[in-house]
Order: C-alpha cells, then structure tokens, then sequence
C-alpha cells in the first residue's frame, strides 16, 4: 500500500499532466512555496496555489504545450518526498530533456513547500532564457 504523501504527489502529478491545474492545486497549503532554481524567466519563488497555477500555465505557453513532467520514483516520509522525474520541453525552436530531483515538505496532508533542482541547470536556463 502506498504512503499517503506518494498517493498525494502521483495524483498531484497525474493533474498536471492531464492539465488539471484545479485538481493540482487541491495537494497544495493556501501558503504554499514553490522555489524554482536557476536565472531564466521561469526562475524564482512561486507563492500561494494561484500563483503556482499561473506558474504552470505559463510554462505550458512557452514550451506551446510541449511541456512533459514523468516521476521515475518516489520516495516519502510522513512529512517530506523527493521525486526523481524526466522533463522534456520545446522552446523557440530548442529542444530539452532533463532530470529533476523534488525535494517536497507536507502539512496537514498537503504539499507546503518545493524545491526543484535540475541536472543541467544552464540548459534549462538557455532554454527557458527570456521566455
């Protein structure tokens, strides 16, 4: 049986990729952090589930829907989660695929803060660039 914080995160995930971003939001505290690396368009701290919705949205414009977020693995606690995932995305013509490690904190049975951390983070900054 799975620990409630991966039930949490696959459906999490399985919204996201569905473009869902409601039923995403629903994993999320009203106080949520999102802490996305790098010095690209996309970079910086995403706060609240609007906000992170408006994230999401945004990087489904710039890749023109091309964005894909596959969890490998998951791995939980009663209070933290890594995700291990492959990304792809196009971007003005460039093309990327990467990996990404999540490293997520829960309250209350809900995601209150993320940490992404990406293998090649130059490539992600070239290729999200000025996006």
């Amino acid at each position: 049986m799975a620990h409630p914080n991966e039930r949490i995160l696959r459906d999490y995930f399985d919204a996201v990729a569905a473009g869902n971003l409601d039923r995403a939001a629903g994993a999320l505290t009203g106080d949520v952090v999102l802490h996305v690396p790098g010095r690209n368009a996309m970079s910086g701290d995403v706060h609240g589930p609007e906000a992170w919705q408006a994230y999401l949205r945004r990087m489904r414009e710039v890749s023109g829907g091309s964005l894909r977020i596959e969890p490998h693995d998951i791995l939980v606690s009663d209070e933290h989660a890594v995700t291990l995932a492959a990304l792809h995305a196009e971007v003005a013509g460039r093309t990327l695929d990467w990996h990404r490690v999540g490293v997520y904190h829960f309250r209350d049975g809900r995601i209150s803060e993320v940490w992404l951390h990406e293998d090649d983070p130059y490539a992600v900054d070239e290729l999200f660039g000025q996006a």
